[in-house]
């Protein structure tokens, strides 16, 4: 429940300061930096959930990977069928399986429409991620 009520404020906040800095300015990952002082072992992920659980292997695997996202997180995304994508990111510090930004009820969904154009960008430098979801419906199908 923490996590989530942290990631929504997060979202929050990162609209708030797009619209801060102007309707033309986007957010940049170099507006968010990450702090810089983690360099301790990667700790196994809690699965608590069922959800958790379901993936116990893809979890258990992308942990043993290093960091990828704000300095000691690893975000992690696998397919759920034709247009699906779910994921989670792991605190590796401690242990922590933390939902995507925006999915329902804890679950691990990161996008229920992942059509052509789909991704989530993350840098260890950067505490920004950035998940593009849905159809362009400005472009002809």
């Amino acid at each position: 429940m923490y996590a989530e009520n942290m990631l929504a404020r997060l979202a929050s906040l990162l609209v708030t300061i797009s619209l801060a800095l102007g309707q033309n300015a986007l957010p940049r990952f170099e507006d968010f930096p990450s702090p810089k002082d983690w360099k301790g072992p990667s700790t196994a992920p809690m699965l608590t959930t069922r959800a958790e659980r379901s993936f116990r292997t893809r979890l258990l695997n992308a942990a043993k990977e290093p960091p990828n996202f704000s300095t000691h997180y690893r975000f992690t995304m696998w397919g759920c069928g034709s247009e699906c994508a779910s994921g989670a990111i792991i605190d590796l510090a401690t242990g922590l399986v933390i939902p995507p930004p925006l999915s329902p009820n804890g679950a691990l969904s990161v996008c229920q429409s992942a059509y052509e154009g789909f991704g989530v960008e993350v840098r260890i430098d950067s505490r920004m991620m950035v998940v593009r979801c849905g159809l362009n419906y400005d472009e002809q199908l």
